[in-house]
C-alpha cells in the first residue's frame, strides 16, 4: 500500500483516539505505529540492494520493489505480533499503550492485506511470521493464470 494511504488512515484513527480516549499521546502512538511499521521493509530493501546506497525513491516505489525482492522479512508485518499486542491489551485490562499499539498495527495490516491481491499474488500465509520462517524468508508467490 502506498505510504499516503497509511498516513491518512492512521491520522483518522489517531484523531479518533485523541477525541475519544483523550490522552493526546494515545492518538500519536496510533498514528506513528500505523505508519512506521513499514520501517521493517528496510531489511528487505537492503537484502535486495546490499551494496547500493539508500535511495528513498527506490524504497517508496512499491511496484519496482515488490517485483525485485526475493525475500520477505518484514518482521513487524505479522499476525502473531498483532495477536500478541491484542492479548497484552486484554490481559492488562486495556491500558492505553498496548491498545494504541495494537490499533495502529492492526489498521496497517488491514490496509496491507490488499497486497495479497497484487498481480504477482503473495501467498495468503505470507503475513504469518512462522510461515516466513519455515520458508526461510523466501518470497512465495502464487501463479497467476
Amino acid at each position: 500500500m502506498r505510504p499516503l494511504k497509511h498516513i491518512i488512515a492512521s491520522a483518522i484513527l489517531g484523531i479518533g483516539f485523541l477525541l475519544f480516549v483523550k490522552p493526546p499521546w494515545a492518538g500519536l502512538i496510533v498514528f506513528l505505529t500505523g505508519i512506521f511499521i513499514d520501517l521493517d521493509h528496510l531489511v528487505d530493501f537492503w537484502a535486495l540492494k546490499p551494496l547500493l546506497p539508500f535511495d528513498i525513491r527506490d524504497f517508496l516505489d512499491s511496484e519496482k520493489y515488490d517485483k525485485q525482492v526475493k525475500w520477505i522479512f518484514v518482521f513487524f508485518h505479522s499476525y502473531e505480533i498483532i495477536a500478541g499486542l491484542w492479548l497484552w491489551a486484554v490481559l492488562a485490562h486495556w491500558p492505553i499503550w498496548p491498545t494504541a499499539l495494537a490499533s495502529g498495527a492492526s489498521l496497517h495490516m488491514i490496509l496491507d492485506i490488499d497486497n495479497l491481491k497484487h498481480p504477482y499474488k503473495m501467498h495468503p500465509l505470507t503475513y504469518f511470521l512462522i510461515f516466513r520462517i519455515i520458508k526461510k524468508f523466501k518470497k512465495v508467490n502464487l501463479r497467476v493464470n
